[in-house]
């Protein structure tokens, strides 16, 4: 949708989207050293020691250049945006419970644009719902049911719509994509590398099924591969 909305806007421009992709990179670059900064650092913003500069420089640089993430870069993949997106909403997270952890609360309309922002990444790559449904049983171990509501509130008003749409279409659940049992069997069967290498019959069964019926079985295969071979899963 974000290239689709970027093609509407300024016409099939392959180079306007790897710009876009570049400043996402760069911010997302940027989120990093804030991360890092966040993470390895005292409250008064300071190391231990005094020093600021070692960790979150490294970090950044070590994902600044990092080559596989440049190569993706230019490529017309989510990885990029989801990237983005990610850093950007655990950034607001880690900054919002550290400041709970000093006694500083956070404000509903900083709950409510982290959840905006874990919502964004759900919508960009299921992958995000994990640290999401993490955060909600957070807020619900601390009782804080408000801010339960507030963070919870952007999923449902964008993710909800989508999925009950798709949901009835296809008349099966869907919550934002299909695509989500292809990944699974393709990282969990006897033939599997460690890549997104697809099998022959991964792909045959994918190019006789419509993305319903192959995500059903898809998700059926990946169960099977657990019960029957669960030292092969472990690997």
């Amino acid at each position: 949708f974000f290239h689709a909305g970027i093609y509407k806007v300024f016409g099939y421009h392959i180079w306007i989207v790897w710009i876009l992709q570049a400043l996402h990179r760069g911010c997302s670059t940027l989120l990093v050293f804030y991360i890092a900064g966040l993470l390895f650092t005292n409250i008064s913003g300071r190391l231990p020691s005094g020093d600021i500069l070692p960790v979150p420089f490294l970090t950044a640089a070590l994902f600044g250049f990092a080559p596989d993430l440049i190569v993706v870069n230019g490529l017309l993949l989510t990885e990029t945006l989801f990237l983005f997106l990610f850093l950007y909403a655990v950034y607001l997270t880690l900054h919002i419970f550290q400041n709970q952890a000093v006694g500083r609360s956070a404000s509903s309309i900083q709950i409510a644009c982290m959840g905006v922002l874990w919502t964004l990444a759900i919508l960009v790559r299921p992958v995000a719902i994990l640290p999401f449904l993490l955060l909600l049983a957070v807020f619900l171990w601390q009782r804080k049911l408000y801010s339960l509501f507030i963070f919870f509130l952007p999923a449902l008003v964008l993710i909800g719509p989508w999925s009950y749409y798709m949901s009835a279409r296809h008349d099966a659940f869907i919550l934002t994509t299909t695509a989500g049992g292809l990944d699974l069997w393709v990282g969990n069967n006897t033939d599997a590398t460690g890549g997104f290498v697809k099998t022959p019959e991964i792909q045959d069964v994918r190019n006789s099924h419509h993305s319903v019926e192959f995500s059903r079985i898809a998700w059926e295969k990946y169960k099977e591969f657990i019960t029957e071979e669960p030292l092969r899963f472990l690997e």
